[in-house]
């Protein structure tokens, strides 16, 4: 019995360190290509994009997406390796939006990409295009707001800290 519950966990681990590899990436020639497979690998369409953001090196893409509790946003980077790009995303979306219309209180999350640059994306719904939001280190910025969604967001690199 030992022996088998020996073979059953070494399965287990050895399965586990292999999720996430470099052969779990679908490659593709082009940026374009790469998202539009993310965007069928996440059953959304182009309008769902709502951004497309170049910081510190990264491709960051943020989307929407329509759920039974109401609207989620997530955020995608694009991973480049050899000349190829593939989509890539460590975080769940969170929910911004409920069904019944009211808005999450504002969100701050942290992300990681692939090369492990660190991203602050702060998120929230908003009625005006005027809506400033306070960052961590306390100065006032306006997010980029979606005009249909209401949904707004903001970018912050968090590869300067110690």
């Amino acid at each position: 019995m030992r022996h088998l519950m020996f073979v059953f966990m070494t399965i287990v681990i050895l399965s586990g360190c292999s999720i996430g590899n470099e052969d779990s990436f679908v490659w593709f020639p082009s940026p374009e290509a790469a998202i539009q497979n993310g965007l069928k690998q996440e059953e959304i369409n182009e309008s769902d994009l709502l951004s497309t953001v170049e910081t510190d090196g990264e491709t960051l893409l943020i989307f929407k997406q329509n759920v039974p509790d109401g609207t989620i946003v997530g955020i995608a980077s694009l991973r480049k390796k050899d000349g190829q790009f593939a989509w890539y995303r460590e975080n769940d979306p969170v929910l911004v939006k409920h069904l019944d219309g009211t808005a999450s209180p504002s969100i701050i999350i942290e992300i990681h990409t692939h090369s492990k640059k660190a991203f602050y994306v702060y998120l929230g719904v908003t009625n005006s295009a005027e809506n400033k939001i306070t960052l961590r280190n306390g100065n006032k910025v306006q997010p980029a707001v979606d005009q249909n969604s209401g949904i707004y967001y903001y970018v912050e690199s968090g590869n300067g800290e110690k």
